[in-house]
């Protein structure tokens, strides 16, 4: 294929907008444009991406019923364990929309619902926990800091949750 001309010819088409009034000469290019193919190929890509299947922590997450559900509070990881191995043999990385439940399997996925705000986000459970402690009393599900910021409630430390189960991770 010839290479690209340096030098732009004007667009004969007045309606034409402004970055398409100036393109390569299409017999030296190889190529033509076609404003409605452009159009059309454009909101092709707009609307098959909103249409794309969302992830989860690299894990697909499609809209399903709900398996299981659980209310109490959340509580989210302190920092200091950001980098640390978790009871699955993972890394902790605080950023990333993962959790520890004390029963779910590895891998499992749950929607969390702030039920103060009705924010929700989707998590992975990687580790085991809430500890029990007094401080943990009610305390359902702990949360990296990624899904706690945003589920709203960093400040706060613990919120009223509901879990709702997606999709069930392989038995242990």
């Amino acid at each position: 294929m010839p290479a690209l001309p340096t030098e732009c010819r004007p667009s004969s088409h007045r309606l034409a907008p402004s970055f398409l009034r100036c393109y390569p000469d299409p017999k030296e290019a190889g190529f033509t444009l076609h404003l409605p193919s452009a159009l059309a190929l454009s909101a092709f890509a707009i609307f098959s991406t909103s249409c794309a299947e969302e992830t989860v922590a690299g894990h697909a997450a499609t809209p399903r019923r709900v398996l299981a559900s659980e209310s109490g509070l959340a509580s989210f990881y302190c920092t200091r364990l950001h980098g640390e191995e978790t009871a699955s043999g993972e890394i902790l990385d605080r950023r990333e929309l993962v959790a520890a439940h004390p029963t779910f399997p590895f891998d499992t996925v749950v929607r969390v619902t702030n039920l103060e705000n009705g924010r929700s986000v989707e998590v992975r459970i990687i580790d085991r926990g809430p500890a029990r402690a007094p401080r943990a009393d009610g305390v359902v599900i702990d949360l990296s800091t990624g899904a706690a910021k945003k589920l709203g409630f960093l400040r706060d430390g613990r919120v009223k949750v509901r879990l709702e189960v997606l999709r069930w991770g392989p038995k242990e």
